[in-house]
């Protein structure tokens, strides 16, 4: 009450000075302070129920873990991991003529520049006059509406923009070389400062559209940013005793700030101080969002504090747990190597690890800690690729072997994914099929993908990168790396759509082990097989594929999204299995 009051007092006298009488402005102020209570409390509301949420899941959950399986922590991680791969998939699907016009080359070039250029230019609103541009604008959109939705319903709180443009990637070595006085006189001309709300009066900086503020005004709002980015955010933070878990739930706002005049400005922007090319930043930007909802499916709005909260939960269970050697035994040992060892001292090893394997999910583990070190090495290991590497598509023979292994593990028919991956190279995949399930490359959005399957997900110096990405075009690695992954894909779903008269008891019991061990039971089997839901290509072939079930389900559209995550996390799951390449879980280890 206090608060609103003093923000009520600060409001009037802010109406008052802008003409209002003394009545009016009190008036006009209440008004203001109602309508933004209201959205702070239903914000506030929507955050903390789904707080709770986690909190009762995690007791649930973990707390007989403790004592039973305490690699579930583990295994959960591993799972937002998996559906972190299949949600960015889902989104590429919907985004096919963009990665095919505007992927890398050989070269490691994006395609099409200046059509890429007019893309930018309908994202943020502007008629570009190509068709065609105009068509890949308006998929980015559709993906990009998805998965603000999805963000949002987990306890996120993104707003709507239909001119968002593309996401600003600043490089603060560019930005710190230029110094603040030009890099904000660069910014003072570009942005459209109708649009950007100053946040010590809670009105546009500009009362009307190509207007802009006192140049004092923008100085401070800007020199915020430039501290920001340039310090990483000391500038205004206390040293303290905690690390802290910054909660996501609005994260993805705070960046939504800078609004420009126009895509030109931003592009212009972007070649000066920019750390992305326009397709980098417009795909990163949807893999970010693809690992959060990911983090925040598996542990709250806050997926660092909600993993802990986990951790906590197991660490009570395990050391309330009775200490009986036999119980010990049966229940501990059967999980671990390490013979002996206490409740307790066996859920803090599977802690520690899943709190690397949480840090490199987000990213926060993937930042080298020496930048020149990790250079020197990034070069050599980039080098060496190129150079050893050059004649390592022949060892490629072991994925047909590793594709039927694992397909057979599971229950599945072995020769499916080499039928589908030799058809595919022999004829090239159905252009309508692979639209209509979603297919695409994985190096069209992942340009290191090939790489990653010998130095992991890394980071790795551009140069250098460069090449040894293009030694695994040039050779064909990329090519039959991404054939075969489509390959078991296609193998998985038309085997499924093959069992679908089967209910889920008479599936082989591998099979039913894969897919309860990935929240598939017999209610989601039974909607996954639904006729309704079955995918017939042109030559009759039916398929289970997620992005077609997810797009065709009658269930509403949350659930549906939702099964269609758990399923394509399972084929990903199946897909790692077949054509391994790294797991979460080996480089925490």
């Amino acid at each position: 009450a206090k608060l609103a009051q003093a923000d009520w007092t600060d409001l009037a006298k802010r109406y008052e000075a802008s003409g209002y009488s003394a009545a009016d402005a009190r008036l006009a102020a209440a008004d203001e302070l109602v309508e933004r209570m209201k959205a702070a409390t239903q914000k506030r509301k929507h955050v903390t129920v789904r707080h709770l949420m986690t909190l009762q899941r995690n007791e649930a959950r973990y707390a007989k873990a403790a004592t039973e399986d305490p690699d579930l922590l583990l295994k959960d991680v591993e799972a937002a991991h998996s559906e972190a791969r299949a949600i960015f998939k889902q989104a590429m699907g919907g985004m096919q003529e963009f990665l095919a016009d505007h992927s890398e080359d050989i070269l490691g070039r994006v395609r099409g520049r200046a059509q890429l250029s007019d893309v930018v230019r309908e994202l943020h609103g502007q008629d570009s006059g190509n068709t065609a541009a105009k068509a890949i604008g308006g998929s980015i959109n559709r993906q990009r509406e998805l998965l603000r939705n999805m963000f949002n319903s987990l306890g996120g709180d993104i707003g709507k923009l239909d001119d968002y443009g593309v996401a600003h990637v600043h490089d603060g070595r560019k930005i710190r070389k230029a110094s603040f006085q030009p890099w904000a006189d660069d910014l003072y001309a570009r942005l459209d400062w109708n649009r950007i709300i100053d946040q010590k009066t809670g009105k546009p900086f500009a009362v009307a559209k190509g207007a802009r503020p006192l140049r004092a005004d923008a100085d401070r709002f800007l020199n915020e940013i430039y501290q920001e980015i340039t310090t990483n955010g000391w500038h205004d933070r206390t040293p303290g005793f905690s690390t802290g878990a910054k909660a996501l739930f609005n994260a993805r706002a705070e960046h939504r700030v800078l609004h420009f005049k126009t895509a030109d400005d931003w592009m212009a922007y972007n070649e000066a101080f920019g750390a992305q090319n326009p397709f980098e930043s417009i795909i990163g930007q949807i893999e970010g969002m693809a690992k959060d909802i990911a983090r925040m499916r598996a542990f709250g709005p806050n997926p660092k504090a909600g993993l802990e909260n986990a951790v906590q939960v197991m660490q009570k269970a395990a050391v309330l747990a009775p200490r009986n050697p036999k119980a010990v035994k049966a229940g501990l040992i059967k999980n671990t190597f390490r013979v002996g060892l206490q409740p307790e001292e066996l859920v803090d090893l599977k802690a520690k690890k899943a709190r690397v394997m949480m840090g490199m999910l987000s990213g926060e583990l993937n930042a080298p800690a020496d930048g020149a070190m990790a250079a020197l090495l990034g070069h050599t290991r980039n080098l060496l690729t190129a150079a050893q590497l050059g004649s390592a598509t022949l060892s490629q023979v072991t994925d047909l072997a590793s594709m039927r292994i694992a397909a057979k593990a599971i229950g599945l028919n072995p020769n499916s994914p080499l039928k589908n991956m030799f058809g595919d190279l022999l004829t090239g995949i159905d252009k309508q099929v692979a639209k209509d399930l979603g297919f695409i490359m994985d190096s069209w959005a992942q340009s290191a993908t090939t790489a990653a399957r010998f130095a992991g997900d890394i980071w790795s110096p551009e140069l250098t990168g460069r090449i040894s990405t293009f030694v695994l075009k040039a050779n064909g690695m990329t090519f039959l790396t991404d054939r075969a992954r489509i390959g078991v894909a296609m193998g998985i779903g038309s085997d499924l759509a093959q069992m679908a008269g089967k209910g889920f008891d008479d599936l082989a019991p591998n099979l039913r082990n894969f897919m309860e061990a990935r929240s598939i039971g017999a209610r989601e089997w039974d909607l996954l097989r639904d006729p309704a839901v079955i995918y017939t290509d042109p030559t009759g072939g039916k398929h289970l594929n997620p992005n077609w079930f997810r797009e065709h389900s009658s269930l509403p559209a949350h659930e549906a999204q939702d099964l269609a995550i758990r399923f394509g996390a399972m084929i990903e799951d199946h897909i790692e299995m077949s054509i391994p390449s790294f797991s979460l879980r080996g480089r925490a280890a």
